[in-house]
């Protein structure tokens, strides 16, 4: 992960004593300000499980990897059409996944009223980053990260970690809003192209012209 995403460390502590002994720890370079350096493209898939045995996907990329980490990277690594909810005041990219089979639905916001909490507020409100396999699948998956669905997160590392947890889908399935208009249209000038391209990629919600 030091690797795929880049990170950095702002406001840093001072290196824990058992750290100290290995410069070559990741955690370590970070505690220093050495964030990974270079421009060759990393994607990457790691497995692993917690202490009481429930498995994990870590899934992530590196600033230089270029493509879109929702549609190329965590839906064809899942199998699975996925809904997202992120924070977007950015164009997001089509809903269509690489493989022409899947999509990325981007999501409205969020709708406490199914808890019996009287609260909701829109995607453009909401600093989450957070997708859930979509309703029309068997398996049913959760991820949760640190990269928006927008076009502009190409240009950034991150990644998100993906589980299995069918309480914790239904509850997140129960108060996810419906499907926002595709694209983010921002002017009227754009929005026939984008309504043309919403209907050949098939969305569930048409795109309000004007």
């Amino acid at each position: 992960m030091f690797v795929a995403q880049q990170p950095n460390v702002c406001l840093a502590s001072k290196i824990p004593p058992d750290l100290s002994g290995d410069p070559n720890d990741a955690r370590a370079k970070l505690i220093t300000n050495q964030a990974a350096t270079g421009t060759t493209p990393v994607q990457v898939v790691i497995p692993f499980f917690s202490k009481g045995g429930v498995k994990f996907m870590s899934i992530a990329k590196n600033r230089t990897w270029g493509l879109d980490f929702y549609n190329d990277l965590v839906g064809p690594t899942l199998h699975e059409n996925i809904d997202v909810e992120t924070w977007e005041h950015d164009p997001t990219p089509s809903p269509l996944q690489s493989d022409k089979v899947h999509t990325v639905v981007d999501m409205k916001g969020i709708d406490l009223s199914s808890l019996g909490i009287n609260v909701a507020w829109p995607e453009a409100d909401d600093h989450a980053k957070l997708c859930i396999s979509a309703r029309s699948e068997q398996v049913h998956f959760v991820c949760v990260g640190d990269m928006n669905f927008t076009i502009a997160q190409r240009k950034r590392g991150g990644g998100t970690t993906a589980f299995q947890c069918e309480p914790l889908w239904q509850s997140i399935s129960g108060i996810l809003r419906d499907v926002a208009p595709f694209p983010h249209v921002r002017s009227r000038r754009n929005a026939k192209s984008a309504n043309r391209s919403h209907r050949a990629a098939g969305s569930r919600r048409r795109v309000r012209k004007g």
